[in-house]
């Protein structure tokens, strides 16, 4: 399977974003919001994906479908999107105010 760089450091990311990271591990990539590391949830959200001290420019969207909420980054000129996260009623997340 031949799979990019650029793919294995979003997915990498994703895990990050939806997953608790153990002290011991090294992130492969991070995302950050456009003010350093503070992100923004909000539609049209800038966000970067930075691995070794590069930058993949990119923006947030959220979708959403009744109760269900859907959170995608995409990179700056391209048509993909990549699937951060999902929440929705009784799957146990916790709202912010």
């Amino acid at each position: 399977m031949n799979v990019s760089p650029f793919r294995h450091a979003l997915f990498c990311a994703a895990l990050l974003v939806s997953a608790h990271a153990h002290a011991d591990q090294t992130p492969c990539g991070v995302l950050q919001g456009d003010s350093g590391n503070a992100l923004t949830l909000r539609e049209g959200a800038r966000a970067d994906l930075v691995q070794g001290g590069k930058a993949v420019h990119g923006t947030l969207h959220i979708y959403e479908d009744g109760a269900v909420y859907r959170v995608y980054w995409q990179p700056d000129g391209s048509a993909e999107q990549y699937v951060l996260a999902t929440a929705g009623e009784g799957a146990g997340e916790t709202a912010c105010a």
